[in-house]
Formats: C-alpha cells, sequence, structure tokens
C-alpha cells in the first residue's frame, strides 16, 4: 500500500481544551464535551504519521475558535504525553498508569481500535486537552531536488521522454514526447538521471553498464517496468531572461522555462522623469509548456497558410521544411498574443471609468423640472391652455413708443 505524509508549508498546532463550563442562570455545572463540536474522527491508513484527522463538526467550539478545521489531524504524540495523558491513558487506552510511549505503542499497534475509542469515548469526554495540526512535520520540510519515478510493465521511457545525451559524464534528460509520470513527478528538461541511485532502487539492476550507458545514452528509451532516479543538478534559481526597451521581439523575446513556476522581477533605475508613462508598462503571458488545446488552431493555420504560400524551385529538407513551419508558427502565437495585449489594454481603459464627478439628468420632462428650468433662467410658468393664453393676452399693453414703423 502506498503511504504519504501531508506536509503543510506553514505548519501549525493547536492545543485545544475542552472544559466544563458554569451557567450563569442557575450557577450549575454545564457539561463541554469533544462530541458537541467534533462529529467524528477519520481513519487514514495510508498516513502512518497522522492516522487520525478530524471528519466533520457538529456545531462551533473552542477547536473551530482557534482556528482548527476539518482534515486537521490529531496530533496523537502530543496529545498522549500532554496534560491529559493520565485521563487519556485511562478512559482511552484502558492503560491507566502507563507512561506516554507506552500510550503511543498502544495507539499505533492497532490503529483500528484506537480510532473506534477515539469516536466513542473520546467524544464523551470534557476537561482534557487535545493537540491538533495541519501537517504531518511539526516544522517546514525542505523539498529535496530529487525525483523516483516507476515506469509500468507497458510503459517504456521513450514513450515520454524525447532523448538523453551525456555533458561531462552525466546523463540528462534533453526533451519530451508527452506528458508522463516523470513530468508529473516534476523532472524538468536538464534533469540528471542518477545511475546509482538507479540501480539500487531495482531489484533486477540496469541491464547496461554505466559506460555503455553514457556512450549511448538512448538505450534507456527502450526500458519498461523500472524506477529511474532523477536529480536537479543546480536547484538555485537562475535567470533565464531579461530586457528592456522598446517593444518588439528582438528586445522581448519568447522563451521556454523548465518547471511549473517562476519569479518575475520588474525594476526601474529612476531614470526618465521626463516621460514618466514610458518608464512602466510591462506585459507578460504565461502559459503551459504543452498547452495541447490553447494553441494547436493557430500552428494548424499557420502551417496551411504556409504551404499554400510555399512555391520552392528546389524541394526542401526535412529540415528546412520543420524550420519554416517552427518560425510561421511561432510568428502566429505572436500575432495572437499581441492581439490579446491590445485587447487586454483597452479593456483595463475601458474598466478605469471616467474620473470626472457624474451628473445625472431625468430623461423626461416633468413639471417639477420644467418649474425649476424657468427658475433658472427666470422664465415665467405657466401650462399652454386657451384660458391661460387668453388671459396672458388680455395683460398685454401695447405701447405705442417701443413700435417700429418702415421708414419712408
Amino acid at each position: 500500500q502506498d503511504c504519504f505524509a501531508l506536509c503543510h508549508e506553514e505548519p501549525k498546532k493547536i492545543s485545544v481544551f475542552y472544559q466544563n463550563r458554569i451557567d450563569a442562570l442557575d450557577d450549575g455545572p454545564i457539561m463541554c464535551t469533544v462530541g458537541e463540536e467534533i462529529s467524528n474522527f477519520a481513519l487514514h491508513r495510508d498516513s502512518p504519521i497522522m492516522p487520525i484527522c478530524i471528519e466533520g463538526f457538529h456545531d462551533e467550539g473552542p477547536a473551530q475558535q482557534q482556528g482548527v478545521k476539518k482534515g486537521w489531524f490529531l496530533d496523537l504524540a502530543a496529545t498522549f504525553s500532554g496534560p491529559s495523558q493520565e485521563l487519556l491513558a485511562k478512559e482511552v487506552l484502558s492503560l491507566e498508569g502507563a507512561e506516554a510511549g507506552e500510550l503511543l505503542d498502544a495507539a499505533f499497534h492497532n490503529v483500528e481500535t484506537l480510532h473506534r475509542r477515539l469516536n466513542e469515548a473520546l467524544l464523551a469526554m470534557s476537561d482534557v486537552m487535545l493537540v491538533f495540526t495541519n501537517s504531518c512535520s511539526s516544522t517546514a520540510v525542505t523539498l529535496l531536488p530529487e525525483a523516483r519515478v516507476q515506469y509500468g510493465p507497458r510503459q517504456r521511457v521513450g514513450g515520454e521522454v524525447r532523448r538523453f545525451s551525456v555533458n561531462r559524464g552525466k546523463l540528462h534528460v534533453m526533451g519530451f514526447m508527452e506528458d508522463g509520470v516523470a513530468q508529473m513527478a516534476g523532472v524538468r528538461v536538464g534533469w540528471q538521471v542518477d545511475l546509482k541511485a538507479t540501480r539500487s532502487l531495482s531489484s533486477s539492476g540496469l541491464p547496461f553498464t554505466d559506460r555503455e550507458v553514457t556512450e549511448n545514452p538512448d538505450l534507456l528509451l527502450d526500458l519498461t517496468g523500472i524506477m529511474l532516479a532523477f536529480r536537479l543538478p543546480n536547484p538555485a534559481p537562475s535567470q533565464r531572461f531579461q530586457g528592456s526597451g522598446t517593444a518588439g521581439a528582438e528586445r522581448w523575446r519568447t522563451c521556454e522555462l523548465p518547471g511549473d513556476s517562476a519569479d518575475f522581477d520588474f525594476s526601474t533605475d529612476g531614470d526618465g522623469a521626463d516621460c514618466p508613462e514610458r518608464r512602466w508598462g510591462i506585459w507578460a503571458l504565461v502559459c503551459p509548456r504543452f498547452p495541447q488545446d490553447l494553441w494547436a488552431p493557430v500552428a494548424e493555420r499557420a502551417v496551411r497558410e504556409l504551404q499554400e504560400k510555399t512555391t520552392a524551385a528546389a524541394p526542401l529538407s526535412d529540415e528546412e521544411v520543420a524550420l519554416r513551419n517552427r518560425q510561421a508558427v511561432q510568428d502566429a502565437v505572436q500575432r495572437k498574443v499581441d492581439a490579446l495585449a491590445e485587447r487586454w489594454g483597452e479593456a483595463m481603459l475601458q474598466s478605469m471609468g471616467a474620473s470626472e464627478e457624474p451628473e445625472v439628468q431625468l430623461d423626461g420632462w416633468d413639471e417639477a423640472r420644467l418649474r425649476g428650468l424657468c427658475a433658472r433662467h427666470g422664465w415665467e410658468f405657466e401650462w399652454m391652455t386657451e384660458d391661460g393664453e387668453r388671459r396672458r393676452r388680455a395683460g398685454e399693453v401695447w405701447d405705442p413708443t417701443a413700435a417700429r414703423f418702415p421708414s419712408r
């Protein structure tokens, strides 16, 4: 059976005390049991270091109030050696007076019985302290730059690895055909095959000597049902690209990065105060190395268009055809990326909105709005009716001095 150890990047350990409380109304004690909060514990046989974890909660309680969540482990070593050691020894393991080491031996000797007793006796207990953790390791673990990859009886190494090369006596992975178990384990281009460790892992050993493998590294491609040991020769991060200046393929080239993570660092020398808008504006697109369905339509269309336009006087070699196809695909992908960047920039500008204070106006002209307009300009408001117009005309006074007559 395969076994695992789940190690968190930031391990946490929390001690929780389930204590009886006093009722403020009648001053009587109220039991606070583990089972009032935790519904039950789960047993994971594939996690021998921390086999017991919380499967669910009934209600809020002291554990959740301190940050414990579903799936956290019950730290058996810390719990059985803590302040509640004697109580747990008596009620859970029926080993009254036993030492902490004896309790742990009894607990791990039969985890099925321990799991049953935890869901029965422990859930009914109060005035007990339990220790929970989110990691099988109490400290942050250091990932070793190594991987052990098991190929099945019908899995060829060459079905995943394109080829190996030898550099200074070391066997390196130079490319992959398609996704496989080695890449799932983290192996990338440039990793080394540790022949010594590979021999120690295989019961039958390698069918070739180290000299034969270094002289013809592709011998490993036909192997099946073997476990290979890989090692990263230089685990320290290294700079793979540096660019500056105006946009263009000459300065900002597309680069392939090994692995599944990368750090980007943008900096400025502080110059360019006269043109602050040109000091920043870096846009990058990061996508998987083998996006099977991402660029495939673009690549197929680019190759087809190149074939339709190509009229060579002499037939091209396979290498020349592959080189031209690769360049056509790169140019087509770059055009797609440039178009995406332009649309992205436009969308970001539109999403920023307007900086002016918005002014909201009614779409229709009701009486209130008409009266406000008249008051603003000193006009007299009156509805256009026959009676109103008659009264207005009757109130008008004709002033002969203001009249204009045609000149003779």
